[in-house]
């Protein structure tokens, strides 16, 4: 699936964490790990202003297999259908 750890939302993937049950700490952690986000883009010598990132799990990050499996583990599958 291409590019699929940059198409996690944020707020849903929040929404899944607080029906879990994990510790409220731990979500407090990743709502931390995931929110006030940003990015600029660069051309030439020229710097865009900051824009929020509302989607995306940090690439690089150990963290980040796990929440995009959390995010996706409620998907429908067509295992014994194929």
């Amino acid at each position: 699936m291409e590019k699929a750890f940059d198409r996690v939302w944020h707020d849903g993937l929040i929404y899944k964490l607080l029906d879990t049950p994990l510790p409220p700490a731990f979500i407090r952690v990743v709502t931390g790990f995931l929110q006030r986000r940003s990015f600029c883009v660069a051309v030439d010598d020229v710097l865009s202003a900051p824009r929020p990132i509302r989607a995306g799990v940090p690439q690089n990050s150990c963290l980040s297999p796990e929440l995009y499996a959390l995010c996706t583990d409620d998907i429908p599958t067509l295992r014994g259908h194929l």
